[in-house]
């Protein structure tokens, strides 16, 4: 389909593109966005800055700059050759597939991919013969439900649990349990076949859920996608029941392959079409499950990656904290051994001050002490004090060393 030409004047371009993102207006016209700025530049229509929209949603964004005038006639107009909404939507769905299509898997879903990708059409038997194990349970805990005395009114059938052991997740109606076993047969032989293995356990959903069984495909020993054939149900009103019973539940007839639960929004592998029965798209089926699996891988890796990005941030952020609690500490530890030295320092001149007035005071006393009872003779009572004295100096004086008294002996 062609691109349809249409023809804007500045303001019209002005106000369109001050409307919506670039990106949108982009898949909308079918330009590119940069295509779109080089218009802008060329017929000077200012655009909206980095992060304007953002800025919009929370009542933040800067006033819109008004259009400026333009003498040049040959830039009052804009035409472009907008494409269809059919086309756009192509587009949209081709560069979807593309970026699928890019998606690099790892080395285990590639091979897996490659070898389903190289099985021949799968055709599904007319008959049950050799039944996988899993079918075999299954099959018996539908023979079991059938055989019952129980009042079924839910309008799909369940296995029960056969000897202890978990049937697959299958829920379909009666006339559909042989099909569903064949079907179920045949998908989980062909993927063991590529080397993948399917496993069934008991899941317990949230309290609103009852027990259900999961089947699991796995492959290297990690559980990969979740697997739920199910068969859709149709409303038949009948307004002669009462009006407890005016609505029968019929099965009909066409299947779903899911990821399940039922009351839980599930992606689809495959279902029943108008022209197209499931059974004939298994090859699809198996490659849409692998595709998903890697995806799913994907995700996980990078998840996987980001948690390990935020521990090692985490570390480095602890190590950077314990870095400076470590120089905080030293820093500290510096600050007390400075500040014990300058008290120190300012003891000791204070103790030397009172030293040097302490020997004056001494030599005073003993030079008033000559004057009033002449020389101090050795052995006198002032000569002993002047001795005592100058020994309490010594003492005090941090130039010279302390001699012993009794004062250092303590109580």
């Amino acid at each position: 389909m062609s691109s349809e030409p249409k023809t804007f004047t500045r303001e019209e371009f002005y106000n369109e593109v001050w409307s919506a993102p670039m990106v949108k207006l982009a898949n909308k016209f079918g330009f590119s966005d940069v295509g779109l700025a080089k218009l802008c530049k060329k017929h000077q229509i200012p655009r909206p800055p980095r992060g304007y929209w953002a800025k919009l949603e929370f009542g933040k964004a800067p006033p819109k700059p008004p259009l400026p005038e333009c003498a040049d006639p040959a830039l009052a107009q804009i035409d472009l050759n907008v494409a269809p909404v059919e086309e756009q939507q192509k587009r949209e769905q081709d560069a979807k597939r593309a970026k699928q299509s890019t998606v690099v898997y790892d080395a285990e879903i590639t091979e897996l991919l490659n070898r389903a990708k190289a099985l021949p059409k799968i055709e599904m038997p007319d008959a049950l013969r050799s039944p996988h194990p899993l079918v075999k349970i299954t099959q018996q805990g539908f023979k079991e439900v059938l055989a019952s005395n129980y009042h079924h009114s839910d309008p799909l059938y369940r296995p029960s649990l056969a000897n202890d052991r978990h049937p697959l997740s299958v829920e379909v109606g009666k006339e559909s349990i042989q099909r569903a076993l064949l079907f179920f047969d045949t998908l989980i032989k062909t993927l063991e076949r590529i080397g993948c293995t399917v496993a069934v356990h008991e899941q317990q959903y949230p309290s609103s859920y009852k027990a259900r069984n999961q089947t699991s495909v796995k492959f290297a020993n990690a559980e990969v996608v979740v697997l739920r054939l199910r068969e859709r149900y149709r409303i038949v009103k009948d307004s002669k029941q009462d009006s407890w019973h005016r609505s029968d539940f019929v099965p009909t007839g066409l299947f779903v392959l899911d990821e399940g639960p039922a009351l839980i929004r599930s992606r689809e592998f495959g279902q029943d079409e108008k022209d197209r029965r499931i059974e004939d798209s298994i090859n699809k089926i198996i490659i849409r499950i692998l595709e998903l699996a890697g995806r799913e891988r994907i995700k996980l890796q990078v998840r996987q990656r980001q948690r390990e990005i935020q521990e090692r941030q985490e570390a480095e952020r602890k190590a950077a904290e314990a870095e400076i609690q470590r120089q905080r500490a030293e820093l500290k530890k510096r600050y007390d051994e400075e500040k014990a030295r300058v008290e120190r320092l300012f003891y000791e001149a204070d103790c030397w001050r009172k030293t040097q007035n302490l020997r004056g005071y001494i030599q005073a006393v003993a030079e008033l002490a000559g004057k009033m009872r002449g020389p101090i003779e050795l052995g006198s009572d002032m000569a002993k004090w002047v001795s005592w004295a100058n020994l309490q100096a010594d003492r005090l004086d941090p130039l010279l060393p302390s001699p012993p008294s009794v004062l250092d002996e303590g109580l």
